[in-house]
C-alpha cells in the first residue's frame, strides 16, 4: 500500500448511498482514479446490496465473491485499501446465545471475503431502529477482536446517532450515544456526518467539541456529493467547510449513483484531505474540470455551477432543514438581481446565451457515460435559460412602453416536489421568469390604481 504521510493518513470513499449499487465495471474503473488522486481507501456499503444489509447473514454467491476478488485485486494493484463493510442493525442479536450465532455468521462472511483478498472491514449501525448502544459497539467489539489478526486497518463502525444533534440531549451525550461511545474500544474508528446527517461544514471548533462527547476524534462520513434523496439534482461543487487543523483520522466521501459526475467533488475532497491547510476549494474545482474535462472545462464549468446545491426534504429534531454545497448559479443570480431592481438586460441575456451554447456543447461533445449521467439536467437548463431570455425580452418591451402581456412569459407555475424531479439551477433560473411575471403583474396593479 501505498504510505501517503501527508495530510489526513486514511481517506477515500464510501460507496453508502441507497439505490441502484454502483456496477462492478464502475468500481474497477474507479479505483485507479482514487489512486490518481492520492486516496488509499474504498468501502463497499451500497445499501441496497441485499447481502450488506437486509440478508446480511446470507453468504456472497460465487459470482459476487469473484467480483470482489477482482476489485481487491485492482485496489492492491493501485495502493487503495479495500474495505468490506456490514450493516448488520435491521435485525442483529445483541444478547443471550442468539448474538454468539449472530457473530459467527459475521465472522464466516468476513472470512469469505477474506479469501477473496479483501483485508479489511466496518460494521455499520445507521439508519436503524434499535436503541442498544452498548450492546451494537460490543457487538462491534467482538468483531474488531475476532479479525486483528488479518486486518491492516483499524475497525471501522457507524453508530446510530452518527450525527451531532442526534448524540446529546441537553449538551450530554443521549443514553443510546452513552451506551455506544462508553463502551466501544478505542481501537475502532467511528464515523461522523457533521452537526446533522446532511450539513453545510464541520469547523474546527465543532471537531473538538464532538471529540470530547464521543470521547474519541471522530472520523469523517462525508454526505456530498451523495444525492440519494433528491435524485434529480446533481452535485457538481467542491467540497468545502471542513476543519484544517482538528483534523479526523480518517475521511470518506460519499458519492453518487452517478460516478463520472461524481469524480468531480471527489477530487476536490481529495485535495482537501492531502493538505487541509492550504485548501482552496474554488480554486481546486476550476483545476480538477480543467483536468477532468479538458477541451470541454469552461463548458463544464458553467453547467457544474448551476449545480452544486443539495437541499433535504427531512427535517430534523429541532426543524432545521439540512442542507451543503455551494449556492447554485451566485454570478447569474446577482445579474438577475441587477435586473429586476431597473438594470439593463443586455449583459443577462448575454450570460443566458452563452449557457444555452456551453450546453449544446456538452450535449454534443461529451463522453456518453458521462452525458448518460446529466442528460436530463442539462435539458432542463437549456429550456430554463431560454425561458428567462424571454421573460427579459417581455420586460424590455414593458419597459419602453410597448404592448406587452405578462401571461406570456414562459416557464412559471408550480414547480416539481417529487424527490426524484429533475433539477437545476435552483434559486436561479428557474424562478426567474415567474419574477419578472410577479414585477410586471405589481407594476400593472400600481397603473390600474392611479
Amino acid at each position: 500500500m501505498k504510505n501517503l504521510n501527508s495530510g489526513i493518513g486514511i481517506r477515500g470513499i464510501v460507496e453508502g448511498f441507497y439505490g441502484t449499487p454502483w456496477t462492478h465495471e464502475t468500481r474497477m474503473a474507479m479505483i485507479p482514479f482514487l489512486a490518481g488522486e492520492q486516496m488509499n481507501a474504498y468501502i463497499y456499503a451500497p445499501k441496497d446490496d441485499p447481502y450488506h444489509r437486509a440478508q446480511w447473514r446470507h453468504p456472497y454467491p460465487e459470482e459476487k465473491l469473484s467480483e470482489l476478488r477482482e476489485l481487491a485485486s485492482e485496489c492492491r494493484k493501485n495502493g487503495v485499501h479495500c474495505i468490506f463493510a456490514v450493516s448488520p442493525g435491521l435485525d442483529v442479536h445483541l444478547h443471550g446465545e442468539k448474538v454468539e450465532e449472530d457473530v459467527a455468521f459475521m465472522i464466516h462472511k468476513l472470512h469469505a471475503v477474506q479469501e477473496a483478498g479483501i483485508l479489511n472491514y466496518a460494521v455499520f449501525f445507521d439508519d436503524i431502529e434499535d436503541d442498544d448502544g452498548a450492546g451494537q459497539a460490543a457487538f462491534v467489539n467482538r468483531i474488531a477482536r475476532e479479525t486483528e489478526a488479518f486486518r491492516t486497518l483499524p475497525l471501522i463502525t457507524v453508530s446510530k446517532t452518527y450525527w451531532r444533534k442526534s448524540m446529546e440531549h441537553a449538551g450530554m451525550r443521549s443514553a443510546y450515544a452513552d451506551g455506544f461511545h462508553g463502551t466501544l474500544s478505542p481501537d475502532v474508528l467511528l464515523l461522523y456526518t457533521g452537526n446533522g446527517v446532511v450539513c453545510p461544514g464541520i469547523s474546527d471548533a465543532e471537531m473538538a467539541e464532538t471529540a470530547e462527547l464521543m470521547g474519541r476524534t471522530p472520523s469523517i462520513w462525508w454526505n456530498y456529493p451523495v444525492n440519494d434523496y433528491a435524485e434529480g439534482k446533481l452535485a457538481l461543487g467542491p467540497v468545502s467547510d471542513l476543519p484544517k487543523s482538528c483534523l479526523p483520522p480518517a475521511f470518506f466521501i460519499n458519492p453518487m449513483k452517478y460516478p463520472w459526475l461524481s469524480r468531480i467533488a471527489i477530487a476536490t475532497g481529495a485535495a482537501y484531505a492531502r493538505d487541509p491547510a492550504a485548501y482552496q476549494p474554488e480554486e481546486t474545482w476550476r483545476t480538477v474540470i480543467r483536468k477532468q474535462y479538458g477541451d470541454l472545462a469552461e463548458d463544464m464549468m458553467a453547467f457544474a455551477a448551476q449545480s452544486q446545491h443539495l437541499e433535504t426534504t427531512w427535517r430534523d429534531e429541532d426543524g432545521l432543514t439540512g442542507m451543503v454545497g455551494w449556492p447554485d448559479g451566485t454570478a447569474l443570480r446577482e445579474q438577475m438581481d441587477r435586473v429586476l431592481q431597473g438594470g439593463e438586460t443586455a449583459a443577462l441575456r448575454a450570460s443566458l446565451s452563452g449557457l444555452c451554447c456551453s450546453v449544446k456543447r456538452l450535449q454534443e461533445c461529451l463522453p456518453e457515460a458521462v452525458l448518460s449521467e446529466c442528460s436530463r439536467q442539462l435539458i432542463l437548463l437549456q429550456r430554463q435559460c431560454e425561458d428567462c431570455i424571454t421573460a427579459c425580452e417581455i420586460l424590455e418591451d414593458a419597459r419602453h412602453g410597448r404592448k406587452t402581456d405578462p401571461e406570456r412569459i414562459p416557464g412559471r407555475g408550480a414547480k416539481e416536489t417529487d424527490r426524484h424531479a429533475v433539477r437545476v439551477s435552483q434559486g436561479v433560473s428557474d424562478i426567474f421568469p415567474q419574477e419578472v411575471y410577479d414585477l410586471l403583474s405589481r407594476q400593472a396593479a400600481g397603473e390600474n390604481m392611479k
